[in-house]
């Protein structure tokens, strides 16, 4: 192990090198992040890349400045926060609660500016429309419900029948809302008519994610896969086996050319998406990893876990 000064996005850091397993070159972490009291639940890194909001079962959100490492606690929950994502403008984060409440917190002041009440479960997923102007979120209601950012009015709800949602994931285009549980499923956003369902796991489907240009869509599940979906036809793509427990997280980079993955076997892996191969695997936390994004601008991958850190990793030649 070894420690070196990497350029990332603008920003400097001291990194520590950590060799991976099946690749020649080492993964250099960039930075890791401790401050949360209990596990990390949920992450999302702003438009811009500067910025990482947290949330924990320790019922807060944090705010981290990744250039210094400095965070700043949003209270406000009175249970785990399990669900965070920013406004596609960067100026306000959405956390959803098992306190089965949606807040909204200024980027700027780290105040919470609205309280959207109307679920009547834990709110395992948000996420805002690229347009920004509505919130979508998931619940073990058998719910997803569309809100107005601006306002915070429940625009519509859309019942799902006997099918919690565990994760979701918006179009590119803001036409289609997918959902996962034992299924993943696509709502029309405009009429909330059920128009696709896929199967092929065999176990609930932690995380699905949708390629920049909308044309696939990743899950992983508890049958420790990764699957690889045509979002067209539905029909799987690759099968992607290497994990040795529970998937927990998944996410295509900006670029739409690899997907990674973390699992409760402690581990990242780095996918090729076109081949279906992979390409590394990262030893990255003491604990299950429940959350992982790319950075917009591709170049280092989040992961928080559920040893209370995030960490911050250099994502490499091969993933740019």
């Amino acid at each position: 192990m070894r420690k070196v000064v990497c350029f990332v996005s603008g920003m400097v850091f001291l990194v520590t090198v950590v060799l991976s397993a099946s690749m020649e070159d080492p993964v250099r972490l960039i930075r890791t992040l401790s401050g949360h009291d209990s596990i990390v639940n949920t992450i999302s890194i702003s438009p811009d890349g500067r910025f990482l909001a947290s949330g924990s079962t320790d019922n807060t959100v944090r705010l981290w400045d990744l250039q210094r490492g400095k965070s700043v606690t949003l209270s406000g929950h009175s249970n785990s926060v399990l669900a965070v994502s920013f406004s596609p403008d960067g100026s306000k984060i959405i956390s959803g609660s098992a306190d089965n409440t949606i807040k909204i917190w200024k980027l700027q002041t780290g105040k919470c500016i609205n309280t959207l009440e109307g679920h009547r479960n834990w709110v395992q997923a948000v996420a805002v429309t690229p347009d920004g102007k509505w919130i979508v979120s998931g619940s073990l209601d058998y719910s997803i419900r569309v809100w107005d950012l601006s306002t915070g009015e429940q625009i519509r709800s859309i019942g799902t029948g006997d099918t919690t949602i565990v994760s979701l994931a918006i179009s590119p285009d803001g036409e289609l809302v997918y959902t996962s549980s034992m299924a993943v499923r696509a709502w029309d956003f405009e009429t909330g008519e059920l128009v696709q369902v896929l199967n092929g796991h065999n176990g609930r489907i932690e995380s699905i994610a949708v390629s920049p240009n909308g044309y696939c869509l990743v899950s992983g599940a508890g049958d420790n896969m990764v699957i690889l979906w045509d979002a067209e036809s539905g029909d799987i793509i690759h099968e992607l086996q290497g994990h040795t427990a529970a998937v927990n997280s998944v996410a295509i980079s900006p670029d739409g050319q690899y997907i990674v993955s973390g699992s409760s076997d402690k581990t990242l892996k780095i996918w090729n998406l076109q081949e279906g191969t992979l390409i590394r695997t990262i030893f990255a936390h003491s604990y299950p990893v429940s959350s992982v994004l790319f950075s917009p601008g591709g170049d280092y991958i989040a992961s928080g876990s559920n040893d209370r850190t995030i960490k911050i990793w250099e994502a490499g030649d091969r993933v740019r």
